[in-house]
């Protein structure tokens, strides 16, 4: 319970396989990003051999490139923790 947001933003770190469930995480962001009256984003800080479905699985769920983004594999993660809700 920080300030208000004008943006909630939903965090993912990690590789881009099946066991970490991307596609969960997914879901469940397009599902929040219906419901809620505050905007939501998910970004997925990672890189992966599942990287290309799961962009076409966010486009296939209706999320674009201002709810959800895919950042690729980065050295320090801190900076998106920090921005993260």
């Amino acid at each position: 319970r920080g300030p208000a947001r004008d943006v909630v933003t939903l965090l993912l770190v990690g590789r881009l396989v099946a066991p970490k469930r991307v596609d969960r995480f997914l879901r469940v962001l397009a599902a929040v990003h219906r419901a809620s009256a505050v905007p939501v984003r998910g970004i997925v800080v990672g890189d992966g051999p599942l990287r290309a479905s799961i962009e076409a699985q966010a486009r296939a769920l209706g999320l674009d490139g201002t709810t959800f983004h895919v950042t690729g594999a980065q050295a320090d993660v801190t900076p998106w923790y920090q921005c993260a809700d």
